[in-house]
């Protein structure tokens, strides 16, 4: 993958060479002000601070599943959370990621679960930004590009296994992008990293795409792809090997490939649907998208037949489920804004210096001098965020505007008896907060397409509830008082109302 020409090349490599690794990490940069920038401005000062992301209850699921594997020393292949799916096949395939954010709950609290996530995804946004300028980007042009993919990537800032695939994503195409421009060593940086990946999230697929695109870029340039194609087909091959070091071996593969095809998750779940264009982060994916698609072309008569498949590629991706609009901004931005960059640069380049083209071409070009490395600044900007005095300012639990906290302070030894029908998101939020509880249906790819129809045939009281209710032998019902099965057990004689608070309600099923 290559996108930057000869010039360009050279002048990054120089900016990116320091004359001392001990004065550079001494020295403050512009690097460590946008890094602390970007982390205060996507997380701390946004709507709801850290606790946005808690908004997910995937995380108390994964907290969960963490502790399970922690308690009992091995890793599930079969279901031990649910009582509909009890005792079958279910691979806890994102198992690295549960263990870490257990013992980090176990240890710290969630402060430091949201604190990591928080860090990962400022630290995605930046290592865009820095492939950006090595791809030959003009400084304000590859900022304004981050800025825009952070807006576009909010709706999915939540502290689950996916904020790793960014970050892997983002550090695999800079790595290949290096290995474009002078070929060397670090290349095989991707082999273990594949390995650590295929546990940490499903998202590791995600690479033998990009490398796959890189080898059919490589081929099509005919005999002058020739030693890439080698190159990149041996480390596909090599980082293929590595993902099978996790506990299912090839399994992992398997299950990857049924989750991709499943169509009950494709059908049912929010963020595998197609984006409307009618919220403002996916007005800047739109405008992102379509800015990637008319430079494609010019990329194509380039003969950088990778850089084009992937806007491709991941396009459509992005077009297919909002859940993957940040895997396409994070592939195409740095190839959007360096192919900007040679056109702004052209006409830049015979404007007058104290003219507003001037003007911006000079700051351009200083922010990409004033962007080397990171350094000692970043971690100690971390650490006094880190220390902050404010209890407030951390979470100590998930809201309870979101999930049914205080019900389940008053009713979680009890809950944790019956068999409790509730949303996936309450069920995760339960799970978390009692490791007895058992559930319905939660959110993990584990239930089948009449589990999922019996969940809204009960949740919306369509006809045939009441048998769904007694065939699972349901005892008790958290949900929110607005859905059609609230309203509806008020009026049934053999359930009473035991609880509600701020949203939820919770019934049981008198004994007859």
């Amino acid at each position: 993958m290559t996108s930057a020409q000869p010039a360009a090349i050279a002048a990054a490599r120089q900016q990116f060479r320091s004359p001392s690794l001990l004065a550079r990490l001494a020295r403050p940069s512009l690097t460590d002000v946008l890094f602390i920038g970007i982390l205060m401005w996507t997380v701390v000062l946004s709507g709801g601070g850290w606790h946005r992301l808690l908004w997910d209850g995937d995380t108390g699921l994964h907290i969960r599943i963490g502790n399970f594997i922690l308690e009992h020393g091995y890793v599930p292949t079969t279901d031990p959370l649910s009582f509909t799916r009890a005792g079958q096949h279910w691979l806890a395939t994102e198992w690295l990621t549960g263990v870490l954010f257990a013992f980090l709950n176990a240890q710290i609290g969630l402060k430091a679960v949201v604190f990591l996530s928080g860090v990962t995804i400022a630290a995605t946004l930046m290592v865009v930004l820095r492939t950006s300028l090595l791809a030959g980007a003009n400084g304000l042009i590859a900022l304004a590009g981050v800025l825009m993919t952070m807006n576009a990537s909010s709706f999915h800032y939540h502290a689950r296994p996916h904020v790793f695939t960014w970050l892997f994503l983002a550090i695999a195409l800079q790595l290949l992008m290096r290995d474009a421009m002078r070929p060397s060593n670090r290349i095989w940086l991707l082999v273990p990293m594949a390995a650590i990946w295929a546990n940490l999230h499903g998202g590791y697929a995600i690479l033998f795409a990009v490398l796959g695109i890189t080898v059919i870029g490589a081929a099509l340039r005919g005999t002058a792809g020739r030693p890439a194609l080698k190159r990149y087909a041996l480390v596909t091959l090599a980082c293929g090997a590595a993902s099978l070091l996790n506990p299912f071996g090839y399994k992992l593969h398997l299950e990857t490939l049924s989750y991709l095809r499943n169509k009950s998750v494709l059908n049912t779940i929010q963020e595998f649907q197609a984006p409307t264009f009618r919220t403002e982060p996916q007005i800047y994916f739109m405008i992102l998208l379509f800015a990637a698609l008319a430079v494609s072309g010019f990329v194509l008569s380039k003969r950088r037949y990778a850089d084009a498949l992937l806007i491709f590629c991941f396009g459509y991706l992005g077009l297919t489920s909002v859940r993957h609009i940040p895997l396409f901004l994070i592939v195409a931005v740095p190839i959007l804004t360096a192919e900007l960059s040679g056109y702004w640069n052209r006409w830049a380049a015979v404007q007058p210096r104290n003219s507003l083209g001037g003007i911006l071409k000079d700051i351009g070009g200083s922010l990409r001098e004033k962007l080397p490395g990171y350094s000692v600044w970043s971690a100690a900007a971390l650490a006094a965020l880190w220390a902050l005095p404010a209890a407030s300012s951390w979470p100590r639990d998930f809201s309870n505007d979101r999930f049914p906290v205080e019900i389940a302070r008053r009713h979680s030894a009890e809950l944790a008896t019956t068999r409790l029908f509730t949303t996936d998101q309450w069920a995760d939020y339960l799970m978390f907060r009692n490791p007895a509880q058992r559930d319905f249906l939660d959110d993990r790819v584990l239930f089948d397409q009449a589990i999922i129809a019996d969940a809204l045939k009960i949740m919306d009281t369509e006809e045939g509830w009441r048998d769904a209710l007694a065939r699972y032998d349901i005892d008790a019902v958290l949900c929110p008082p607005s859905a059609p099965l609230g309203s509806a057990l008020l009026h049934e004689s053999r359930w009473k109302l035991v609880d509600k608070d701020n949203g939820q309600v919770l019934f049981r099923r008198e004994l007859k």
